[in-house]
C-alpha cells in the first residue's frame, strides 16, 4: 500500500500519468524522456528488479527515477 501512496502522491505533484508497472504497454515507453517506478523491498528483494530487466531494451536511454520503499 505505500508504494501505491507514493506513486499517487507523485503522479499528483507533478502532474503525471500514473500507470501500474504490470499494467504498461511496452509502445508507452516511447512518449517518455524520464520514468518515475515506485516500488516495495520485501525480505532484501526489489519488486521493481524483474520488471527493469524485462524492460531494460525500453528504459536504456530514459532518465529512470527508483522509489522504494
Amino acid at each position: 500500500g505505500s508504494s501505491k501512496n507514493y506513486a499517487i502522491w507523485l503522479g499528483k505533484s507533478l502532474s503525471a500519468k500514473i500507470v501500474r508497472y504490470d499494467l504498461v504497454k511496452n509502445k508507452e515507453f516511447d512518449n517518455y524522456d524520464q520514468i518515475i517506478l515506485v516500488g516495495g523491498t520485501y525480505a532484501g528483494w526489489m519488486s521493481l528488479d524483474g520488471f527493469i530487466r524485462k524492460k531494460w531494451g525500453y528504459l536504456k536511454g530514459k532518465k529512470l527515477i527508483l522509489a522504494d520503499v
